[in-house]
């Protein structure tokens, strides 16, 4: 055996095991309640003509083309991006 493959052999070996059922769902409490803080966020996206949008009853940012949005969608990403540049 070459000396990489040995050398990933043992990083795998020394892996540590998977995470516990109940601790999966601690983590997985963690991100809901920090998602529920932060709330309902919306962005420019970094690509043009894009919208981001934080949903909070989940945790993930999902990406909508602008044209899609609803008017209302729109001008909240427009007031950040005024705010945040001068």
């Amino acid at each position: 055996m070459s000396g990489y493959l040995m050398m990933a052999k043992r990083a795998r070996e020394r892996t540590k095991p998977a995470n516990s059922p109940e601790e999966l769902e601690r983590q997985r409490q963690r991100k809901l309640d920090e998602a529920s803080r932060r709330g309902l966020i919306i962005r420019w996206s970094e690509y043009p003509e894009w919208i981001k949008l934080h949903d909070p009853l989940i945790g993930e940012w999902h990406e909508v083309r602008a044209s899609e949005c609803p008017p209302g969608v729109v001008e909240a990403a427009d007031r950040h991006r005024k705010r945040v540049v001068p």
